[in-house]
């Protein structure tokens, strides 16, 4: 198909990529729901951040558009952060009147449109003509590295069965196309793009006004997802440095507003909380998995890297980038994230070779190069059909009749994201990033769950409710209802023994 694509039609063949992608994306989640039978789906991505996900677009609800973990931890916040993409699923929410959850999906489906238009004008600064264009846009939004193989392993080890989606892509398989399923992760990458192409476009013509736009798209990245500012800042910052140095104050006003906010967040201990998360979290990438998770075009990237040369205007942006997230994803704590982020330079200079190589070559290399993306979309639908995605409809029903209840709610960890969810209850504790102590609530709640200083733990936190998957027989509650998973309770904590 790619073989008639033209200038005249190189557009059309863009959103026909673009509107195919959306549908690929939708279909593990139409097959969780149309496998629930007589149960009710939750299609909840990437179990438990989904929930946490949820849980901010929930406290978005409010006037505020500053996020607060209301829904994942009890204690009084004073939010200093917005999320762009948070409120716009809460704005929608609320002038629609559709659920979060509906909404969420939606939005997060709808603008895989715009970032493959946006990642096609990228590559027009790198490529010539209409075919490589539309071929590199295929690879990027679909190819991958060679992790794929250890999912055929699981058909003859067992022990490769423990690679799940998300197991999968942190550390293997990897790719722009499971990133589609993490609107925050392709949400920022746009920006990112936007920041660069208006970069070059300003050196390329002299513009001042382009060079200050680019603030916008920093910030934007920033307030999208915040991890990627780093390689983003030093990107564009590189690139002012190298083509032309006296311009850069113009992107001083993005750095100083982001190191001050920073800064002020810190007064709020949720966002504390997850700042020391995040330090300690220690997912970097052991070097012998790179060539694993870029696969071929890892070793044609390497091939076009070696011939680099300063000053190279056309691609250096691209080294700038690439090199700098590796590296970053070798010695940060948070390395792991900074490789869905190299995808785009890595594959864009990897395709560089590719190019170059004789018709058979390039057909040989392009199904190694994508065969990835199916076994994803497997794993995926597999993840959606799987028994945490679902709940019973004695299960719902319980939900309905607590959807409104307040206050604090003593639940284990497996059923926090369901209830923060459902309900506008405050689980005790939810997940370590969204947690504050999380380690000492988690410690209390088992040990109430199992008997142990039952009073102790009611009076230090005082809830409201009690979720439980096993009766309870404690003297200071009282059952309000039960379904056919759940227990749940009113409680008064003074009466606890």
């Amino acid at each position: 198909m790619l073989k008639h694509v033209n200038e005249l039609n190189e557009k059309k063949m863009v959103w026909v990529i673009a509107i195919g992608l959306t549908i690929i994306t939708m279909i593990p989640f139409l097959a969780g729901y149309f496998a629930a039978g007589d149960r009710v789906y939750l299609g909840v991505e990437n179990i438990p951040d989904g929930y946490a996900y949820l849980a901010y677009v929930k406290s978005n609800l409010t006037d505020n558009i500053l996020i607060s973990q209301n829904f994942t931890t009890h204690e009084t916040q004073t939010p200093t952060l917005p999320n762009m993409y948070f409120a716009l699923v809460a704005i929608v929410t609320k002038v629609t009147g559709i659920s979060v959850e509906l909404v969420y999906f939606i939005l997060k489906t709808i603008l895989i449109l715009p970032f493959v238009y946006i990642l096609w004008l990228f590559l027009h600064e790198f490529f010539h003509t209409a075919r490589e264009r539309v071929t590199t846009l295929v690879v990027l939004v679909l190819g991958g590295g060679v992790g794929w193989i250890l999912w055929l392993l699981s058909f003859i080890n067992p022990w490769f069965d423990r690679f799940d989606s998300t197991g999968l892509e942190y550390g293997y398989v990897s790719n722009l196309f499971s990133s589609f399923h993490y609107p925050l992760v392709y949400g920022g990458l746009s920006f990112m793009l936007i920041g660069l192409i208006l970069q070059r476009q300003a050196i390329r013509e002299n513009s001042l006004q382009k060079a200050l736009l680019v603030n916008l798209a920093i910030l934007s990245v920033y307030f999208i997802h915040p991890v990627d500012i780093l390689v983003c800042v030093i990107t564009i910052g590189a690139m002012i440095l190298v083509y032309r140095r006296e311009w850069f104050w113009t992107i001083i006003p993005s750095i100083a507003y982001i190191g001050i906010h920073t800064t002020l967040a810190r007064q709020d201990i949720a966002y504390r909380a997850v700042q020391e998360v995040y330090f300690t979290w220690h997912k970097t990438v052991h070097p012998a998995f790179v060539p694993v998770v870029f696969g071929i075009l890892f070793i044609l990237f390497v091939i076009e890297l070696s011939k680099f040369k300063f000053p190279d205007q056309k691609k250096a942006p691209l080294v700038i980038w690439s090199v700098s997230a590796l590296i970053l994803a070798y010695i940060i704590p948070t390395g792991i994230k900074m490789i869905t982020i190299a995808f785009v330079p890595v594959f864009i200079l990897g395709m560089h070779v590719f190019f170059r190589q004789s018709p058979l070559v390039k057909r040989v290399l392009m199904v190694g190069i994508l065969l990835g993306a199916p076994i994803i979309l497997y794993n995926r639908m597999s993840d959606q059909m799987l028994d945490r995605e679902y709940i019973t409809q004695s299960d719902q029903v319980l939900f309905e009749k607590a959807a409104h209840d307040k206050g604090i709610v003593f639940v284990s960890l497996e059923n926090a994201g369901v209830v923060s969810m459902k309900t506008d209850l405050r689980p005790l504790y939810m997940l370590r990033y969204t947690t504050i102590d999380y380690h000492v609530k988690q410690s209390y709640s088992e040990n109430f769950f199992n008997g142990i200083n039952v009073k102790e733990a009611a009076m230090k936190y005082r809830p409201s409710y009690v979720l439980s998957t096993k009766k309870l027989d404690y003297s200071c509650l009282t059952e309000e209802y039960a379904s056919q998973t759940y227990f749940y309770y009113s409680i008064r904590p003074e009466e606890c023994v």
